[in-house]
């Protein structure tokens, strides 16, 4: 199954983009005011010699990536900021793709 195109979140409906990488090294990022979700194909790490290395993330990594910025979308829609931080989100997440994921 592939990643959806759109996600809609209560009445916000967001766009879905599978991007090459960030330059940060994230995985991907969520942009409320502009309803967009980005998701990294790849995961850029360290540097060997002048060069930065580069990770392909699996489809599973992609899917656990997307789950993770739905959930803080949730969180955001809720106005929940106290539970919106990386812990909470990464551990609710990947519970939820797990229950997901055994359809």
């Amino acid at each position: 199954m592939e990643i959806p195109k759109k996600a809609k979140i209560n009445k916000k409906t967001y766009a879905v983009h599978r991007v090459h990488s960030f330059k940060c090294g994230k995985l991907g990022e969520i942009h409320y005011a502009n309803q967009v979700i980005k998701i990294a194909r790849h995961a850029l790490g360290g540097t060997w010699g002048k060069h930065q290395y580069r990770m392909d993330l699996s489809k599973e990594e992609q899917w656990e990536v997307f789950w993770h910025e739905v959930v803080h979308g949730i969180l955001h829609d809720m106005k929940r900021h106290d539970l919106n931080n990386e812990r909470f989100v990464n551990a609710f997440c990947r519970r939820l793709y797990g229950v997901l994921k055994e359809k």
